[in-house]
């Protein structure tokens, strides 16, 4: 049975279905500074085997290298249609390559897959978007060196998934008069609602 906030995200997005900017949402993390860190996300979809939100991502990113230091992550996902905001808390999974080089980092939170059960994300991405995984290094300074050619129809060793498990999630419907807003906290093997002021 999928997590009562989820029916509510699955019909916010059935709302905004014509909006492509739905499927954008700001996922913060903890900075190696300690200081939290935010940018947008495109949503890729649910986890099958739970009710986490799928993002993709380099794992020569900043975020991919702060997740793997820290899995705690959160979520602020408005829709400008309905006007309903989501607040998500929770710890996230990195779902890489076996063969992915992760000696550099301390600590790490991954779901070690194989290169065929990362294909079928791959293969569902935009040809545009695949093409950013062959892109020099994120976040460094721009050099003479070019994009590379490479045939993205194969599988970037830089590509990963990250699966975002919620532990608590808030829904506010700002259009309501006055504003209904509800608390989802997983405990105990289970998830339990309840109505909080705006």
């Amino acid at each position: 049975m999928s997590a009562p906030w989820k029916q509510r995200l699955t019909r916010s997005l059935h709302l905004s279905r014509s909006k492509p900017e739905a499927k954008y949402f700001q996922l913060a993390t903890v900075g190696l500074d300690g200081m939290p860190d935010n940018r947008t996300v495109v949503f890729r979809g649910f986890s099958d085997e739970s009710d986490g939100l799928l993002v993709v991502t380099d794992t020569r990113s900043e975020k991919f290298t702060q997740l793997q230091r820290n899995p705690a992550a959160c979520v602020v996902w408005y829709f400008t249609k309905s006007r309903e905001q989501y607040r998500f808390k929770g710890n996230t999974a990195i779902l890489i390559d076996a063969q992915t080089d992760t000696t550099n980092v301390v600590d790490t939170h991954n779901e070690v897959i194989t290169k065929t059960a990362l294909t079928p994300f791959w293969s569902s991405l935009s040809a545009g978007t695949r093409s950013q995984f062959y892109w020099p290094h994120p976040g460094r300074e721009v050099t003479e060196d070019e994009p590379s050619n490479a045939d993205i129809d194969v599988l970037s060793p830089y590509f990963s998934v990250l699966r975002i498990v919620p532990t608590e999630v808030q829904f506010l419907d700002l259009k309501a008069s006055p504003q209904q807003r509800e608390s989802y906290t997983w405990q105990e093997a289970n998830w339990h609602v309840k109505q909080i002021n705006p």
